[in-house]
């Protein structure tokens, strides 16, 4: 479960940077697809997270409640994906569903005091991931409706919403880190909780900047292949100057000024050649 909230990370990730033309193309929200999913998997849930034929424990009944309470809330979320008008409409229900999910892991009963500890900031970061979405869709984007068209993408990205993505990283990793096992392991060899929980988020970190990397280096190729240009190389681009300093020269401007330089050093040849001609024709004038 926790790898399915790092892949939910990648893709909001990749429709954030990527995705909206695709989106928009569609002529869905983006939680349209959330909800779906969201309904397919509570309904898995409902029936897997208990061995069937054997007692019923506390673990059963929290995972298959929050399996009822997706398919119910994806439902919903379905429904809600599209206004009055039938215009894509986003909407709250998958943040709620988010933050009701991390809010139930985070008092998940467990074993060990180190587990218990992982489990708490786990469901307090998923709790941040659907706060931080629903925060995103009210206020930051102001509850528009979805695009239709590809002129109506909004270019400008707010720092505020990469906030959603990373949280999920984290809280897959997180949930991915908390194992029975693991838990045992780091507890015997004294592993305090606060170590461990940082180095998962720097694992987060890490996998963040590498996905955003990928997408950087797929939407500059993209760009150029479409605008009928060759891809930018790591060197050609322009670099930004600071006040008070020049612009440093890129690629093309130092191979600009090399073909200046040798026309130039070719037209000092040619003169060079052309100067005892000269002064040979004007010395045999002066000799007549």
């Amino acid at each position: 479960m926790g790898s399915a909230f790092i892949a939910y990370g990648i893709v909001l990730t990749i429709l954030l940077l990527c995705g909206q033309s695709w989106l928009a193309a569609t002529g869905r929200s983006q939680e349209f697809y959330d909800s779906l999913i969201i309904a397919l998997w509570g309904c898995v849930n409902t029936f897997t997270e208990h061995r069937w034929g054997g007692p019923w424990v506390a673990n059963d009944l929290q995972h298959t409640s929050m399996g009822i309470i997706w398919w119910a809330a994806g439902l919903v979320g379905i429904w809600l994906s599209r206004d009055r008008s039938g215009r894509p409409k986003r909407n709250l229900i998958p943040s709620i569903v988010i933050l009701l999910t991390g809010w139930g892991m985070s008092a998940h009963p467990q074993n060990l005091v180190l587990s218990t500890h992982v489990h708490s900031i786990f469901g307090y970061t998923l709790m941040a991931a659907g706060l931080t979405r629903a925060i995103e869709i009210s206020f930051v984007l102001r509850d528009k409706v979805a695009p239709t068209m590809p002129e109506d993408i909004d270019s400008e990205i707010s720092s505020f919403q990469y906030l959603p993505p990373f949280l999920l990283y984290a809280s897959g990793f997180l949930f991915m880190g908390a194992t029975e096992e693991q838990m045992r392991m780091l507890s015997d060899a004294g592993v305090t909780h606060v170590s461990y929980i940082l180095i998962l988020y720097s694992i987060s970190f890490l996998l963040f900047l590498f996905i955003l990397m990928l997408l950087h280096l797929y939407s500059a190729n993209t760009s150029a292949i479409g605008a009928g240009k060759q891809p930018v190389k790591p060197g050609d681009e322009e670099r930004p100057r600071t006040n008070g300093h020049a612009r440093i020269p890129n690629a093309s401007d130092r191979q600009a000024q090399d073909a200046q330089e040798f026309e130039l050093e070719g037209l000092m040849s040619d003169d060079e050649d052309e100067r005892p001609k000269v002064n040979g024709k004007a010395a045999n004038g002066v000799a007549h």
